[in-house]
């Protein structure tokens, strides 16, 4: 899904995911106010982001999910 269907229920406190070529990333406000991304490498190394911006990239994208 495209990123502005999936943004509403962002602010309603379900997470997102986005997968790319080497990684996937989860998206969701943390400590309620700030939006935080872990991604998950396909080499199965872990980050976690806590100021995260959204790129073109992800703007453009269609291939959002909700995590339930």
């Amino acid at each position: 899904m495209k990123l502005e269907k999936a943004l509403p229920l962002l602010r309603k406190g379900k997470s997102i995911k986005r997968t790319k070529k080497s990684s996937s990333m989860i998206i969701n406000f943390s400590f309620g106010t700030k939006l935080s991304c872990k991604y998950l490498y396909n080499s199965g190394k872990e980050f976690n982001d806590f100021y995260y911006k959204f790129t073109n990239e992800d703007l453009l994208a269609d291939n959002w999910e909700i995590l339930e």
